[in-house]
């Protein structure tokens, strides 16, 4: 009899509990007293497991309570409290001798990231948004013990924090969303090619799975400079105080971001300094006399003539052919000259002409083509009534 039971339990599918059904009928007086064993033992297991749910519950709160508890947190973990604030962790226990090999390269890098003196904090896993949610930028650390102590909680991603008293500056170069479009380090080789010089290859790079690239830099003592988004051309943001990037080993989508120059932060080129540097808000241009038909439409136009006066380097032809198809529009609805919308911004763009190869032809190249495109998009789109929404960002 002792094949049947399993801890303390008749086992119904064992071998010697099936041959009770070819027991012969002069010995079935045996089978009930087996059954009610069977019955009772099972009755037993099931009450010690509820007694033992609900002393779990005692011990941890409702699940309801966890519930609201872990709302918004990352799928498979719920939070926890450490030294550098509030952070998720996983509910599995697990901690580094049991973690997977993702796990360990996860916090080998940030290790290393903070061996050359950037600060980093955590990242939810396979996400970009910030773990420790508001005040993060306080938070992140270049104490190893902290580092170690958040990444053996969960598989997090690794935020790198740009500026401040990390020193450095991240030039993030993106890869174009369609055929046709350059990549950002074209835009950015093409800056450069106009300042006689050349992008550096011996500065730490990191490749994004999306097909962009990361270049580190190091600020010069004393210079804070900002995040921007466009500015030194298309496809080109950086990230300055206030701003962080996702850290090398970080997974997005199943893939990681990847170091294909490990060497340390080169110090930012002056040609790339000079044109992020704060501008003083220069002059704002001298228009010609304008006849517009609105008050709307005169602020229209000073607004585009204020933004080609002062668009950097590497994006004046783009900023430009803008400006003319939203003015543009204006002229297709007959509430501007075309005569006028070239005038106000040649004058606009003539502050540009003989710098770095801009000339007087290709602004009135661009904006030619600029107004052509927005006459034809007018006259396919019918008569224009108030203000254009291309003009409202």
């Amino acid at each position: 009899m002792s094949s049947i039971v399993v801890r303390g339990v008749v086992d119904p599918w064992s071998p010697a509990w099936s041959a009770l059904s070819a027991v012969p009928s002069c010995c079935l007086c045996v089978v009930p007293c087996l059954r009610l064993a069977y019955q009772t033992g099972y009755r037993a297991v099931g009450v010690s497991e509820n007694l033992a749910r609900r002393n779990h519950v005692m011990t941890t709160g409702s699940y309801a309570a966890r519930g609201r508890r872990d709302r918004g947190r990352p799928p498979g973990t719920t939070s926890r409290s450490t030294p550098g604030g509030s952070v998720s962790h996983r509910r599995d226990g697990g901690d580094m001798t049991e973690a997977s090999t993702r796990d360990r390269h996860l916090v080998r890098s940030a290790l290393g990231i903070v061996e050359q003196g950037m600060a980093v904090f955590p990242l939810r896993p396979c996400s970009k948004l910030p773990a420790l949610g508001r005040g993060w930028q306080d938070r992140a650390t270049r104490d190893p013990d902290l580092v170690r102590h958040w990444w053996r909680a969960a598989p997090f991603n690794i935020g790198v924090r740009t500026g401040g008293d990390s020193s450095v500056l991240v030039v993030d170069l993106d890869a174009p969303d369609r055929i046709g479009l350059p990549h950002g380090r074209q835009v950015l080789a093409e800056i450069a090619r106009e300042a006689d010089a050349s992008i550096p290859r011996d500065t730490r790079t990191v490749n994004t799975p999306s097909g962009g690239q990361h270049l580190y830099f190091r600020l010069p003592d004393g210079v804070d400079l900002r995040n921007t988004a466009g500015m030194l051309g298309t496809h080109i943001d950086t990230r300055g105080t206030g701003g962080y990037v996702v850290g090398p080993g970080s997974i997005i989508q199943g893939r990681r971001y990847r170091v294909v120059c490990a060497a340390e932060p080169q110090p930012l080129p002056d040609w790339l300094l000079d044109r992020l540097r704060p501008r003083a808000q220069g002059r704002t241009p001298n228009l010609p006399m304008l006849q517009p038909s609105s008050a709307y439409v005169a602020a229209a136009v000073r607004g585009e003539a204020e933004r080609v006066a002062h668009a950097p380097v590497g994006t004046r032809n783009d900023v430009l052919f803008r400006a003319a198809a939203r003015l543009g529009r204006f002229v297709a609805a007959g509430q501007l000259p075309e005569a006028d919308v070239r005038s106000a911004l040649g004058a606009a763009a003539a502050g540009h002409v003989g710098v770095s190869g801009f000339d007087a032809t290709e602004v009135e190249r661009t904006i030619g083509s600029a107004l052509r495109r927005a006459t034809v998009a007018g006259v396919r789109s019918g008569p224009h009534r108030g203000r254009p929404n291309s003009l409202t960002r």
